[in-house]
């Protein structure tokens, strides 16, 4: 086999899984925590869509970069793109019916149990997160 062949096969490092997915999926994890915790305060739209916007970018990391999830977190991104899906899909319906304004009162409720966010799956991407980012500091 010939040396550029073989690089196609080659499994990501460690560095690389936390530089393309574990670190901007930590990043964005913290930044709809934030708009979620902003929208408990005040529920209007504005928030809404930036809780939306995280977790469109979540997907769009995992879905793009399946090869850099490390096995022990692929039911965790199971977890979270399953929830994600129901709640976008929900979100799209419930915006098309409201035609909300940035400042209108948004609330939709959850539909199902199913849907529910996995909070353990976040739990893990965030300690998988501090634990890679303390064994690449000291290695």
């Amino acid at each position: 086999m010939c040396p550029t062949c073989y690089s196609y096969y080659m499994i990501a490092t460690k560095e690389e899984q936390f530089i393309k997915l574990i670190a901007p999926v930590n990043f964005f994890l913290r930044l709809s925590g934030k708009a979620y915790a902003n929208y408990i305060i005040n529920k209007i739209f504005l928030h809404a869509k930036r809780i939306k916007a995280a977790n469109q970018k979540i997907c769009g990391l995992i879905e793009e970069h399946p090869a850099y999830l490390p096995e022990e977190l692929q039911a965790d991104a199971i977890e979270l793109l399953n929830h994600y899906g129901i709640w976008l899909a929900q979100f799209e319906e419930c915006v098309g019916e409201q035609q909300p304004k940035l400042s209108d009162i948004f609330v939709f409720q959850q539909l199902d149990s199913q849907s529910a966010f996995p909070k353990s799956a976040e739990k893990h991407f965030f300690d998988y997160y501090e634990t890679m980012k303390e064994e690449l500091i000291h290695n």
